[in-house]
Parts: structure tokens; sequence; C-alpha cells
């Protein structure tokens, strides 16, 4: 039986953005500068038109507040209202999650999720879990920024912490396989190892596309996804790989499929 979960590469616990915590300061919408409003204020489309919970009306919360301020971050609230909303029927249950593995990423010099931030992230999974500490992995110690961490060729060793120019602003070459790692990790205890070309690279025949827009809520143009998702298919399950045949939790998707 092959492993199944989550890999997480600095992210949010659920509704973490949209929720107030406490007597977590509370600022007005014409209080808070374009593009960076907190939810309820029409800010940016990912949270722009869900309201704030928890706060009075008429105000929100600060932009990407678990980003910046995770000691404010209280993981059992999200996992109440993770658990309404299952009630509720408008997620899967809770219960699925007993067995699963997750990962978890953060470069040590990333800017926009500050230090703790995956913490807390791991703290909301931890009660759903049978044995947390075998079922969720770390992994904090990468000197990169907010960025995809590749051991790919054509990703310079020179973009490790540093944003170059002419580089893509969400990859970046730490010498750590961040996707290789994360696999291993979700699908244990089957050991995944990609086949190579013949120049050392995987095959790219093993990597697939496929239309995100059909994810896109119903009646919405922006939904966070790029159009296009990229999906690396392990060589055991590459005869899965047909629309409508294959597995469930035997590929990983590229982070890049999001608009960042």
């Amino acid at each position: 039986m092959y492993g199944y979960g989550s890999a997480i590469f600095a992210g949010q616990a659920y509704s973490c953005a949209i929720k107030r915590f406490g007597k977590e300061p509370v600022y007005t919408c014409t209080e808070q500068p374009e593009g960076q409003k907190g939810p309820g204020c029409g800010g940016l489309p990912e949270t722009g038109s869900a309201p704030c919970i928890g706060c009075p009306a008429g105000t929100t919360v600060a932009y990407d507040h678990c980003k910046t301020f995770p000691n404010r971050t209280r993981p059992s609230d999200l996992l109440a209202l993770a658990q309404q909303a299952a009630l509720a029927g408008n997620i899967a249950p809770l219960s699925g999650l007993k067995n699963a593995r997750v990962y978890l990423f953060r470069g040590t010099k990333d800017t926009c999720y500050l230090d703790g931030t995956m913490n807390m992230t791991g703290a909301f999974f931890e009660p759903l879990m049978e044995d947390p500490s075998s079922q969720i992995k770390y992994q904090l110690s990468v000197p990169s920024l907010h960025a995809q961490p590749s051991i790919d060729p054509w990703v310079s060793p020179l973009t490790c912490g540093v944003q170059q120019p002419w580089a893509p602003p969400t990859l970046e070459n730490c010498g750590y396989d961040g996707v290789g790692e994360a696999l291993q990790h979700v699908m244990y205890p089957l050991v995944l190892q990609p086949p190579l070309s013949n120049n050392g690279s995987q095959h790219e025949a093993n990597l697939l596309t496929f239309d995100q827009t059909l994810y896109y809520p119903k009646g919405e143009e922006w939904a966070g996804l790029a159009t296009t998702g990229y999906v690396y298919i392990p060589p055991p399950y590459a005869l899965y790989r047909h629309v409508g045949s294959m597995w469930p939790s035997t590929g990983v998707v590229w982070p890049l499929c999001f608009l960042l």
C-alpha cells in the first residue's frame, strides 16, 4: 500500500487568510493600500470576495496576516472551521487525513512566509493524524527565497537565495530536490526513482499537461491558477496516465501551475 497526502511549499492552513484570531487588530478597507487589502475588501480575487470571519461589520484583518504574523495564528480555530465545513458537506470528511502524510517546506530566506508559518500549518494537521511525528515532515533549512527548490540542470545554482534578473522568479537551485523529497515522504513506503534520459534529466514523456480551468469556481475567470497545469507521473504508474484511468495520489502537480 502506497501513501497519500499533501506537499505544501510555503502555504497556509485552511481558511487562515480570512480568519480573525482572538482580539487581533482590525482595520477598515480604506486604511489598507490597494493590492494589500484584507478579506472582504475586494483587494485580490482570492480573498477579496470572502468576508472576514470574526471581524466586526465593516472591518477586516491585515492582508496576508498568517504569513506576516504567524504568532497570531490559532490552528485550533482553523480546525473548527474545517470541521464545520466537513459536517456541512462542503469539503471531504476530515477522517481521511488520519493516515495521510504531509510534507511542509519553507526556505530560510523566504520574506513572504515568515519563520513560524509552516509550524502553524503543521499544527492544523496534527490533531487529525494517528502519528503526526512520523506523518509530517518539515524541511525548513534550505537557504532559498519564496520559491520552488529544484535540482534541474537548467536552473543555475546562482539562483539559490538570490533573485537573479535573468532567472524565473519561482525556481531556485540550492542543491535540494524539493519535489523528489516530497514524493518520497508522501508516497512512503513506495520508493520512487524517476527514469533519466541520456542527458541526466527526467523523461519528458512522464510530464503531462492538463486543463486547470475545469477547476475554476463556476462563473469565475480567476482562481489563482494558471490555465495549464503540469503533473509528473512516476514510472510505476505510467500505464495509468491516460485520462480517466490515472490512479489518485500517484503524481506530483508542479507548483508553477499557480499564478505567483
